[in-house]
């Protein structure tokens, strides 16, 4: 299965194209390294549930089957640093290109993965806004997941996520047949170092890999 290629964030259109046409880019060293360490240490401090899997996750947080955890963290008291994260200027231009103007952030959160987590079945992170029309898969996206690795994502150690490549635009729902074939294709893995962002169109479909 192949990795997906990565570009700088300064790459503005060659990553928006990549976006559009595969459904998820990957975006490599966009903040100063220091920032990323210092993010990681106020998540660990928010959430030790984050980084140790024997530690209680709040309630608040969802549980996703045994082993990964998901859910939103206030951007407050160790993770204040975390609204610089909203302000760079390259990764503002590419969500103006997919979503357009008048796009918002719309929540901060975390996922992750802990030793022994199976592979998910594969979906997508959220539907078509009009599935009962035939047209539904030729739209822009209307929401971006925005994934900042804080740890090594590496597919032979721990849960990467998988994609379907361009199974944004090819998959309505109801469409049994082309459900299907998206199921077929080749998939693609993201693997991830520190530091590294994934942006996935939330219609693409994917899988978390067994940890």
């Amino acid at each position: 299965m192949a990795g997906l290629a990565g570009f700088a964030a300064s790459e503005r259109e060659a990553a928006a194209a990549a976006l559009a046409r595969g459904g998820v880019v990957r975006l490599d060293r966009v903040w100063d390294p220091a920032f990323i360490a210092a993010l990681r240490s106020g998540l660990g401090r928010s959430v030790p549930a984050a980084f140790d899997h024997t530690a209680q996750p709040p309630e608040e947080l969802w549980r996703v089957g045994d082993r990964r955890i998901n859910g939103l963290v206030p951007i407050a008291g160790p993770m204040a640093a975390c609204a610089e994260l909203l302000a760079n200027p390259d990764m503002l231009a590419i969500f103006e290109t997919a979503l357009g103007p008048d796009w918002a952030f719309e929540s901060f959160g975390l996922i992750c993965s802990y030793p022994g987590a199976e592979l998910q079945h594969v979906h997508p992170d959220a539907p078509h806004l009009f599935p009962e029309n035939p047209l539904a898969q030729a739209l822009p996206p209307f929401a971006l997941t925005i994934a900042i690795a804080l740890e090594p994502v590496d597919p032979a150690v721990n849960g990467s996520t998988e994609f379907n490549l361009g199974s944004h635009a090819g998959y309505a729902e109801g469409d049994a047949e082309t459900f299907e074939s998206c199921a077929l294709t080749p998939g693609c893995r993201a693997s991830k170092c520190v530091n590294s962002t994934s942006i996935p169109n939330r219609r693409s479909r994917n899988c978390g890999a067994i940890f």
